[in-house]
């Protein structure tokens, strides 16, 4: 494993990611730490070097499919996995009693099955959708870069 060489600490002392400016997680998990080797394994070319940057001057490239899987769950893990521990989420999904959790929203989740637009997470996509559609054309809509816009809103989770 890499792990011993990395994170990158640039010179202000911060670790940062080593395929991007951002920072690392003080304590990386498991999974982060096994994400990162395999992008590293994917860097270990010639023409992984990218040009430096000025806040990660040992920034590394790799395949896109390895970088996004990692940049997608540092992010995650520094900050908003503690932001919902700031807000009181639980580590871990209580199966015994989620039946019981579900069945006291099942008439609000009913009511958005029945009517989405009382939802607000479907009205944000509704006026999402109108000023992409009025501003780029409505085939921009439905295509690659259309949804890469609005990914943050309307990716499930």
């Amino acid at each position: 494993m890499l792990t011993a060489a990395l994170p990158f600490l640039v010179d202000d002392g911060d670790a940062r990611c080593p395929f991007c400016d951002e920072p690392w997680p003080p304590e990386p998990s498991f999974k982060l730490l096994t994400l990162r080797d395999a992008a590293m394994r994917h860097a270990a070319t010639p023409r992984a070097r990218c040009p430096p940057r000025l806040a990660n001057p040992s920034v590394l490239a790799a395949d896109s499919f390895h970088i996004l899987k990692l940049c997608a769950h540092h992010r995650a893990e520094t900050i908003i996995i503690p932001e919902g521990r700031e807000e009181g989420w639980p580590n871990c999904i209580d199966f015994e009693t989620l039946p019981m959790r579900v069945s006291h929203i099942r008439p609000r989740l009913e009511a958005i099955i029945n009517d989405p637009a009382d939802s607000p997470f479907y009205q944000d996509t509704v006026n999402d959708l109108a000023l992409h559609g009025a501003l780029y054309g409505a085939q921009h809509v439905p295509s690659v870069m259309g949804q890469y816009q609005r990914f943050d809103k309307s990716r499930p989770g």
